[in-house]
């Protein structure tokens, strides 16, 4: 009984990397699978063997690494070139790029419960960046992390385990588009938007 486990258990994290692995070439947002799954894992981690959990744990951390040498593999490990038209918010440096970004990720959040405001293309300037806390816009900002962080209480130290889901497939998949850890081509990107909540 106890090997057919261990095999059951194997297929499925075969499973779970290929997949991933498959997601990957049609979109690079596919490598935060992985990182979503550990993150609806984590409120079982406490019914479960210390052991599975740090299993999993590894495993995903593993596979994410392997997916991402991969990728950048295929890209030569060189990061893909735009122009600052393309994206000017992803060349600010400074407190104007923690304004500006903060901005983007308030607005991005608005376009997910309000698509009222759409628009094919938000480059060459479309959206101003912010360079002093003077703008009326930190307003938006201020309210939209109060609000995230209403959030995070509820779903994460009160337990809500529908808030803590909700926000794990809205944030985790929408990582890449923040010009945080990658800068990316596109101000606001509707097409990778909406990806989290089509599911």
């Amino acid at each position: 009984c106890r090997p057919r486990g261990y095999t059951r258990v194997a297929v499925k994290y075969c499973a779970i990397f290929v997949l991933t692995a498959i997601t990957l070439l049609c979109k690079e947002q596919g490598i935060l699978l992985l990182p979503l799954l550990l993150a609806l894992e984590i409120p079982n981690f406490r019914s479960r063997p210390i052991k599975e959990s740090v299993l999993f744990v590894v495993y995903t951390c593993v596979c994410t690494g392997l997916l991402i040498y991969a990728r950048l593999w295929v890209i030569d490990f060189k990061p893909p070139t735009f122009r600052r038209e393309d994206n000017p918010f992803s060349f600010t440096t400074g407190l104007s790029r923690v304004y500006s970004l903060s901005y983007l990720a308030s607005l991005n959040s608005l376009l997910v419960v309000a698509p009222c405001w759409l628009c094919f293309d938000w480059a060459m300037g479309c959206l101003p960046l912010i360079h002093d806390i003077s703008d009326p816009r930190i307003l938006a900002v201020m309210c939209f992390f109060f609000f995230l962080a209403g959030l995070f209480h509820k779903g994460i130290i009160q337990g809500d385990f529908e808030i803590f889901l909700s926000l794990c497939f809205i944030i985790i998949p929408f990582l890449l588009c923040l010009n945080i850890f990658v800068r990316v081509g596109f101000v606001v990107g509707e097409r990778n938007l909406y990806l989290s909540v089509a599911d």
